[in-house]
């Protein structure tokens, strides 16, 4: 990911921008294993439309982050000025 990119935690209905998260590629990383455990593993997750392959070499960071998985996470890229 660009160096000056984050994710940011997608708004829920109700929610305001103080109730979002900016997250760095390894924070998104913790968040994507989080949920392959709960999902039961990465066949289950796969089924939200990210390619088992793609999702293995994320998790061992031979991959960058995917827009599948972004979207699967419902995460949003936005861009931060660098000071």
């Amino acid at each position: 990911m660009h160096s000056n990119s984050a994710l940011i935690m997608r708004l829920s209905n109700g929610a305001n921008r103080a109730d979002s998260r900016v997250l760095d590629d390894d924070d998104v990383l913790k968040l994507l294993r989080s949920r392959l455990k709960s999902a039961g593993g990465q066949v289950a997750f796969s089924r939200q439309g990210v390619e088992r392959t793609h999702l293995n070499k994320v998790l061992n960071r031979r991959r960058p982050l995917s827009p599948s998985i972004i979207d699967a996470l419902n995460l949003s890229v936005v861009y931060i000025p660098v000071e």
